[in-house]
This record gives structure tokens, sequence and C-alpha cells, in this order.
């Protein structure tokens, strides 16, 4: 079953209004931090998301399929083993490393992950741009 988060209270509901119906002044409430499974998710670091073993389908606005955030490598080969194509899997290391990549624009990482899910790639090792090895050959 999906996980499907609800919306957390509006402030209101939490602390309403004591008597001063009307006022323009500054409000009383103090900042509500909603606590769901999936805030839990993004507190947490690498070795902790491979620690609780949960898998993450994600959808994102520039890709047709979902994506998968899994916590270890033997956790893409069940979803494999389900019919989800690897390109579509990435292990939470394989993503922190590949997003730690110096230089990566948000239009650079939108084409990795399309490659990546289009053609079933693993990313085996992120090499940063060297640009003065470019220009050294030109002496």
């Amino acid at each position: 079953m999906a996980y499907r988060p609800s919306l957390p209270p509006a402030p209101e509901a939490l602390h309403p209004k004591r008597g001063n119906a009307g006022q323009d002044g500054p409000s009383s409430m103090e900042a509500v931090t909603a606590v769901t499974p999936v805030t839990r998710i993004l507190d947490m670091t690498v070795s902790e998301f491979e620690a609780a073993g949960a898998a993450l389908e994600l959808r994102v606005g520039w890709t047709d399929e979902s994506l998968w955030l899994v916590p270890r490598a033997c956790h893409v080969e069940i979803l494999i083993r389900q019919g989800i194509h690897c390109g579509r899997i990435w292990t939470v290391r394989e993503l922190a490393e590949f997003l730690a990549a110096p230089g990566l624009t948000r239009a650079d990482i939108e084409k990795i992950v399309q490659i990546k899910a289009a053609f079933g790639a693993v990313i085996i090792d992120v090499v940063p741009d060297k640009s003065d090895a470019k220009h050294s050959s030109d002496v």
C-alpha cells in the first residue's frame, strides 16, 4: 500500500485565537512543525535512511514515470524482480554522491536522471569537469 501523507492541520486549528478576533497585530501562535513519516525521512542522514530500510516511490514533475529511492543495493534487486526498471531505482548513497558533484545544474540533474531511466544505466562514478585539463593540450 502506498503512503499518502495527509496535510498537517492549519495553525488556527492548533492555536485558536483567544478573544482577540479582529486584531491586526502580530499573532501569538508559536511556530509549528508537522511531524509525519515524510518529514522524518527528510531529516535522516544517508546512514539513517539505509538503516531504516524503507523504499520510497517518488514522482517528480519532469519525468513520466515514478522514481524509487532505496536504502541499499539488495532493495534494487527486489524491485527489479517486481518488474521495476533498474534505471528508475536509485540507492540513497548513489543519489547522495551524484548530487554532491560540483557544478551540476538542475537541468544537468534532470537530463542525467532521464538518461539513467531510459537506458537502465547505473551511475558508477561522478567525475568533476576539469576545464584546465581541456586547455592544457592546446599549448
